[in-house]
């Protein structure tokens, strides 16, 4: 709340700054294994590591990603070393200016990898 004067009258003018709260990062992220059963291609935009912010204070890569004419959207990847060898490496291919398109998201048991599409 902010107080102000009203500089002719002398009186207290109060104006209430609305102040919005979000439980979310703003991001909402797509469901991996929706995403892996219904076979959709995608491009892969970015690809950012970050220590310590997955489940349960995991390590996680998070990939942006393109259907089509949508908005970018978030898929969350737990690390493994597996997949933390193969994304460092399409981390690297990305900042070198290179495009990752046409890709497909599988799951196979409990674990997720990326495919190259049939065209």
């Amino acid at each position: 709340m902010t107080r102000t004067t009203d500089s002719q009258r002398g009186k207290p003018i109060v104006s209430e700054a609305v102040e919005e709260f979000s439980f979310g990062s703003g991001h909402a992220y797509l469901d991996n294994a929706e995403l892996a059963s219904t076979g959709i291609r995608f491009d892969i935009l970015e690809i950012k590591f970050e220590q310590g912010r997955g489940f349960e204070g995991r390590d996680r890569w998070i990939i942006t990603i393109k259907i089509g004419n949508r908005e970018p959207e978030l898929i969350s990847l737990g690390s493994n070393p597996g997949r933390d060898q193969q994304l460092q490496e399409a981390q690297t291919y990305l900042a070198r200016g290179g495009s990752i398109k046409n890709v497909r998201l599988r799951q196979s048991g409990k674990a997720y990898y990326f495919t190259e599409s049939d065209r």
